[in-house]
This record gives C-alpha cells, structure tokens and sequence, in this order.
C-alpha cells in the first residue's frame, strides 16, 4: 500500500469517527471548529492520523474520572489537507539550532542594552545617593539616620529598576530588525539569577 492509498484508507476510517460533545471538552474551542473535532475510541488509529499529519491531538484521554465521575476521551482535531503552517509564537524558538556565535552576538547585545538601559534609568538615582553618602558625612542624630534610611530606599530601588528592566532589553532588541540574531531571544530566559 503506498503512500497515498494509506492516506485514503485513513481518511475513510476518519468518516466513521463521530464530532465530541461540548461536555467531553475539557478546554475551550478557542478558534477550533467543532466540525473539525473527532472523539478517538481507537487508540492505535488516532496514533496513524497523528503520524501521517492527518490530525493532531485536541485532548488527550483523562484515565481519572472527573467529579461527575466520566471520563474524557481522546479528541482529534482533523487536518486532512495536512498541517497547517506553523506560526512562530513570541518567546518560542525556532526548530533550527543557534550557532555558538549567534549565542555569543546575543548575550553581548543583552549586555550591551542592558548596561545603556540600566545607566539611562538610574543615572538621577545614583546622583541622588552620591548626594546622600556627602550629606552622611556631615550628619548626626536623627538626621544622619534620615540620611541613611534614605539612602538604603534609594539602593533599593535601584536593585529594582535592574530586576525589572530585563524585559524591556528583551524587546528593544527584538524590534531591531536588523540584528538578526535576535530570532533566538525565545530560547533564553528573561529571569534574572542573583
């Protein structure tokens, strides 16, 4: 049986299949049809589909039954002309492999946006505890102790600014269509570890 034959032969298998009900989703449709939908009682069938692009899976079988004690069965979602054309989702890399000097250009261009961005933003903060640490030197009582108060805020809010300005970097740099590197932002993490 060659390629196209199968085909066929699954595809007629697919006719005998019935459309799920609302009550045996277990997510919502979202931009689903539920025409296209297909509950799978037969294991090793909705396996082939899968296999051979002819549907992809819409809901696994639940082997727990739900509080009103049914179980949920598998359900296909049909794609008889095959797959569709993946689109790239933001923060997902694509399916190739980044070079080390692709990886490299990357976390040298985070640094480098990172390090602007962070100077940008603190600049007026850190003038103001350069100002602070002066004035502690001249300070007594409950002044000085304004004085430090203040200048613990201030650090304070400085190590914030630098946690959350990650984020930011991230999408100065996936706008800048002309770094091409960037399409590989997906693969790393926007977290920052202390």
């Amino acid at each position: 049986m060659n390629h196209d034959e199968r085909r066929r032969s699954l595809l007629a298998q697919v006719e005998h299949l019935r459309i799920p009900r609302i009550d045996e989703l277990n997510k919502p449709l979202g931009a689903v049809k539920i025409d296209s939908l297909r509950v799978a009682t037969d294991g090793r069938l909705a396996e082939r589909l899968v296999q051979a692009g002819l549907a992809t899976r819409f809901q696994r079988r639940t082997h727990l039954p739900r509080k009103d004690g049914r179980k949920l069965p598998t359900i296909l979602e049909l794609q008889p002309d095959g797959p569709p054309t993946k689109r790239a989702k933001r923060g997902r890399p694509p399916a190739a492999k980044p070079s080390v000097e692709e990886l490299r250009d990357l976390v040298a261009r985070i640094a480098t946006v990172e390090n602007e961005l962070l100077a940008e933003k603190t600049r007026n903060i850190g003038e103001r505890i350069a100002e602070t640490k002066r004035r502690l030197l001249e300070l007594s009582g409950d002044a000085e102790a304004n004085a430090i108060r203040e200048l613990s805020e201030l650090t304070a809010a400085r190590r914030s600014i630098a946690k959350t300005i990650r984020d930011e970097v991230f999408r100065r740099i996936e706008r800048d269509e002309e770094f091409p590197a960037r399409r590989w932002l997906g693969i790393i993490s926007t977290e920052r570890v202390e």
